[in-house]
């Protein structure tokens, strides 16, 4: 008899084990959720932050720039947090082998690894949020490159409510030649009018002999005249991305220690010769979702050349091309109220 008490006592433990185990994790709603998780795929643990409103039923999923660069350490700035996250609910995630994810260097870093891990994400969010939230990827610079390649990929799209593609880099061949023809043709303009004359010719001189060839090489450098030749445009206005913006703003959520640690692993791998190949100029086609692209008027790195071959290509019927006129790369941090401004605009036309 007290054997039978003892088992009947250890099947009620197993069942409510079970019962505990397969309930869902409660993770909060209302208007100003803060969440800190991580999704694990394939050797990589990366960290989502998700902040602001999730009773809104719309996720904006940041797909960050790089490779190696950070959404917690750059785009959850002050910002964002008043001008979006009250509206709606923001997921900040840091991909593999950048920000504070872990454990990234196997397998090999590849696109297609980005795009698997991205509709992980994806799914995760859903998952633990709810099947009816609408997600609206947010993508800038190299997370261009990420977001075209997962939407063009099999059903994703049903996944997604609308792309928000911010300075994106979809060809990375046809980025660097719009480059070099950018810092060339103002480049040539500023030393006409004797505008910082001996920069300018610096730029010009170097990106008249360095025609893109798929080399990593020629990108880098280009990219850096591309940086050099913003830091000479006044009309600029400051930004607030960068290593002082990492160590003193309000919000941190993440290792600089490891996020530096990522940026210089991802920095020298292969990853960044292998991506120079990479193109969807030509399965943009296949994209149908609700698009606005945001670039901005003095963007070197990736310029509006890219943007505007994304209005032309893509199928989408709702689509809008924005062009922040005091902006370079960094358009979130250079006009960040009018950036901010679109993008809940875009949002609350296609929820």
């Amino acid at each position: 008899m007290e054997k039978n008490k003892i088992l009947l006592l250890l099947l009620l433990c197993i069942l409510a084990a079970s019962i505990i185990a397969c309930q869902k994790e409660d993770v909060g709603s209302g208007t100003a959720i803060q969440d800190l998780f991580y999704v694990e795929n394939q050797g990589a643990k990366m960290p989502v932050l998700m902040e602001g409103n999730i009773d809104s039923g719309v996720i904006l999923l940041w797909v960050h720039g790089g490779p190696g660069g950070t959404a917690i350490g750059f785009q959850n700035d002050e910002f964002i947090s008043a001008q979006v996250e009250p509206k709606y609910a923001v997921a900040y995630w840091d991909q593999r082998a950048a920000g504070g994810s872990q454990g990234s260097g196997s397998p090999k870093l590849d696109l297609s690894q980005y795009v698997e891990d991205l509709k992980k994400v994806v799914l995760v969010l859903k998952s633990r949020y709810g099947a009816n939230q609408k997600i609206f990827l947010l993508s800038h610079s190299w997370g261009g490159l990420i977001a075209p390649a997962f939407l063009t990929e099999g059903n994703n799209q049903d996944m997604i409510a609308g792309w928000i593609n911010v300075a994106g880099a979809h060809n990375y061949i046809k980025n660097d030649s719009l480059t070099r023809d950018y810092l060339l043709s103002y480049g040539r303009e500023q030393i006409l009018k004797e505008n910082r004359k001996a920069d300018w010719q610096k730029i010009v001189d170097y990106a008249q002999v360095h025609v893109p060839d798929y080399t990593y090489e020629t990108s880098i450098g280009l990219n850096a005249c591309a940086g050099d030749a913003e830091n000479l445009i006044s009309d600029i206005h400051a930004s607030g991305e960068g290593l002082s913006s990492l160590l003193f703003q309000k919000k941190k959520a993440f290792s600089l220690t490891w996020m530096l640690s990522n940026a210089g692993a991802t920095y020298f791998s292969a990853l960044n010769d292998k991506i120079m190949f990479a193109e969807y100029s030509s399965k943009l086609y296949l994209i149908k979702l609700p698009l606005i692209c945001i670039t901005g008027e003095y963007d070197f790195t990736c310029p509006k050349g890219l943007a505007d071959e994304v209005m032309l290509r893509v199928a989408s019927t709702q689509k809008r091309l924005v062009i922040l006129p005091h902006s370079g790369h960094i358009c979130m941090s250079n006009e960040p109220e009018a950036f901010y401004a679109e993008v809940n605009k875009f949002v609350e036309e296609n929820r």
